[in-house]
């Protein structure tokens, strides 16, 4: 018996649509004399930029002119911008015929939140004012930075060489700032460092590879932070911030490797000064807040000038 053909039923494997990429960049703006300065972000990059505009919403449209100039053409675009919420921007932006169908703004939202606030403290870091010229007339500034860390208390410290300083102090662990708590702080005292002396020719030292190496990343415009680090104890994102003013600064910044324990006084220096900050984390009894900032000034008063006398500049 000859068998009779049957149809079988074709399998059916269904493609669904892919939803298309973008790429959120956060702007924030502040004016100065003649025009606006920019500051934007997108998670790896960073640019700064001045733009000639006579209010707040044509300054917007012309730094998203420029950096889609600075992106890639197949790039779909999302530009978080960082204006009230009242602002004319927002009526008329879906008929701004100069605004390509790839590109659109939105207003901040708790997904951009830490875009948008890197991007507004680079822009309150770097000032509205333009760089002045007197400025680069200044000498550079020659500071070490060095962290400490004693179980879950770090702290961290820069000294300059004329002896201005400064230290910090923050509670750490695997749930707080990541397993790499040295790596956090000693980026905390370089970021520290450079932020203190914005507009500066600065030239940071540091005893740790690791972090003159994230540095030297955050200054190519690369996004990197420390493993399993994604903010502090508060919830505020140091790092991210840092990373974006070292970025915005970078033409002004040097950071370098030196030995450290080896008797150079700045690097001594500052490294006392954050295992000050580390002990007075941890609530030593001895360490009340006028014996822990008497002791800071005092540390920094006889290293810088123990660097001076062996510079021979005093």
């Amino acid at each position: 018996m000859v068998p009779v053909p049957r149809a079988r039923p074709q399998t059916f494997r269904p493609v669904f649509a892919q939803p298309r990429l973008f790429v959120s960049v956060a702007i924030s703006l502040a004016e100065f004399d003649g025009g606006y300065r920019y500051v934007a972000v997108d998670g790896r990059r960073s640019w700064r930029g001045d733009v000639a505009a006579p209010n707040l919403e044509t300054a917007v449209l012309d730094a998203v002119e420029q950096l889609r100039a600075g992106l890639s053409p197949c790039d779909r675009i999302q530009f978080v911008v960082d204006v009230p919420p009242d602002s004319p921007l927002w009526r008329y932006t879906g008929h701004l015929a100069a605004i390509p169908q790839d590109v659109w703004l939105e207003r901040p939202a708790a997904a951009s939140r830490r875009l948008i606030e890197a991007a507004r403290e680079t822009v309150r870091q770097i000032g509205a004012e333009p760089d002045a010229p007197a400025s680069s007339a200044l000498e550079a500034v020659i500071v070490a930075a060095d962290g400490s860390v004693r179980g879950k208390h770090a702290g961290f410290g820069w000294l300059t060489s004329t002896g201005e300083y400064g230290l910090g102090r923050f509670r750490c662990g695997v749930k707080l700032t990541g397993p790499m708590p040295v790596l956090v702080a000693e980026l905390r005292a370089i970021g520290a460092a450079c932020q203190a002396f914005a507009g500066r020719q600065v030239k940071v030292s540091s005893d740790s590879r690791q972090a003159v190496a994230m540095a030297t990343r955050w200054m190519r415009g690369e996004w990197v932070m420390p493993a399993g680090y994604y903010g502090d104890a508060d919830g505020r994102c140091r790092l991210a911030v840092m990373a974006q003013h070292i970025c915005a600064e970078r033409d002004r910044i040097d950071v370098r490797w030196v030995r450290g324990h080896c008797g150079e006084p700045l690097n001594e220096g500052a490294d006392a000064l954050a295992r000050l900050g580390s002990r007075h984390e941890r609530g030593d009894r001895d360490l009340d807040a006028d014996e822990y900032h008497r002791r800071a000034k005092g540390i920094a008063e006889a290293f810088a000038a123990e660097y001076r006398r062996t510079a021979g500049t005093d």
